[in-house]
């Protein structure tokens, strides 16, 4: 029985722009300026606090001038992670549009036999409400979320990645359910993810 992967983020629905307005609004609010095109590369594949880490300190963003104390540049990082959160909800409630060639694709491959598993990079509470809009609920054999129970970790290069927690979950759950690699098809939101998850399936990147 094959297996069809989605990533929500970026390919079922159209939420890498939202997630780096929130962003890019929330590091105003601190008085941080950061360009939203620079932000929305660094969404795809990465929760909402992962993604703000990223720009801030991995690429040494527009961090305010604190001197030599790090807790400040930490304490800056969480406050812009839930100015972030708060901003993303509140553009999701304003609508987010869902991939229509995306979700008759999921349809035909649900009614063709294949378990169909939707991997998300927002919060479940984020995601749970749009899945049900979208009227393929029934039709999903597993939802993956960056908050979910997470995955021993397994990888050295990557230990805290949502992203590669959440593709050791989708493998342990499809290999217990007897669909090996060759039988998984995914479609991923970037070329980058899609060469971090080909080491558990076929991926076609959107």
């Amino acid at each position: 029985m094959p297996a069809l992967i989605v990533a929500f983020d970026g390919v079922l629905a159209d939420t890498l722009g939202l997630r780096a307005e929130a962003i890019g609004a929330a590091c105003l609010e601190e008085h941080l300026t950061v360009d939203v095109d620079n932000i929305r590369p660094v969404v795809a594949g990465r929760s909402l606090d992962e993604a703000v880490v990223h720009l801030l300190r991995e690429r040494r963003g527009a961090l305010p001038k604190t001197g030599t104390d790090p807790a400040a540049d930490d304490t800056t990082i969480d406050l812009v992670s839930l100015r972030a959160q708060r901003h993303y909800a509140a553009r999701l409630v304003q609508g987010v549009a869902l991939n229509a060639t995306i979700q008759q694709q999921i349809l035909d491959r649900s009614r063709a036999g294949h378990r169909i598993v939707i991997r998300a990079d927002s919060l479940r509470r984020d995601v749970e409400p749009l899945i049900m809009l979208s009227d393929l609920e029934f039709l999903i054999t597993l939802l993956r979320c960056a908050d979910d129970r997470v995955a021993p970790p397994v990888s050295v290069t990557h230990p805290d990645s949502s992203f590669l927690r959440s593709w050791r979950t989708i493998d342990a759950r499809l290999t217990a359910m007897q669909i090996p690699p060759e039988q998984r098809r995914a479609i991923e939101s970037s070329s980058q993810n899609a060469v971090l998850a080909s080491a558990f399936v076929h991926v076609d990147d959107s």
